[in-house]
């Protein structure tokens, strides 16, 4: 039996998003669809979408409230 991990907390998962895991967020947030023209950054994204879901910062293709704390300016 597999005991689970925590769940990241905020800073960290801001430390781990890369370009691919803004780019959905801003895409769920604004009801657009992301389109890519090669299959490697299909991929990429795909990935990038899982990884927020895991997070908890998709669900039911809206942002919840982890995802908007990940969009949100950071402070100094």
């Amino acid at each position: 039996m597999k005991a689970e991990m925590a769940a990241p907390t905020i800073r960290q998962m801001r430390a781990r998003m890369n370009r691919g895991h803004r780019q959905v967020l801003e895409a769920i947030r604004d009801g657009r669809k992301l389109a890519a023209t090669r299959l490697s950054d299909a991929n990429g994204l795909m990935t990038c979408r899982a990884t927020l879901i895991g997070w908890g910062a998709i669900e039911n293709e809206r942002l919840t409230e982890i995802g908007q704390q990940l969009l949100a300016p950071q402070l100094a």
